[in-house]
């Protein structure tokens, strides 16, 4: 089970710049182990300057989503021992603020003309 995550960020002090992050969490992970940096799958970095356009974000997604239509019927690897196993993996939630949802799910931004979210 895995937690989509997106954050942007501002890399710079005092700029306006702001890159983002798209990253992995594993969920079967006992909670004290989530977070940690070793357990985290970073996606991609979306370099800025600015946040990305709803259309713009779908390029960043589009290698994930392959990737996870694959995890979900099962990849062939080899663990720490040098034994053969099948990883199935499935997308849970996505975790990000409320523009950065609206962004990645394809609904509109708060400055939408159109009234349905």
């Amino acid at each position: 089970m895995l937690t989509l995550n997106i954050d942007w960020f501002q890399p710079f002090d005092g700029q306006t710049h702001s890159s983002g992050a798209i990253y992995l969490s594993i969920n079967n992970l006992p909670r004290s182990e989530h977070l940690k940096p070793e357990n985290i799958i970073l996606v991609g970095m979306m370099p800025g300057p600015k946040e990305a356009s709803a259309d713009s974000m779908n390029h960043y997604l589009e290698s994930l989503v392959a990737k996870l239509i694959d995890l979900y019927s099962g990849v062939s690897m080899t663990d720490y021992r040098n034994t053969q196993i099948t990883v199935c993996a499935v997308l849970m939630c996505i975790a990000c603020d409320i523009p950065a949802a609206r962004k990645t799910s394809g609904f509109t931004s708060h400055m939408s003309t159109c009234t349905c979210h």
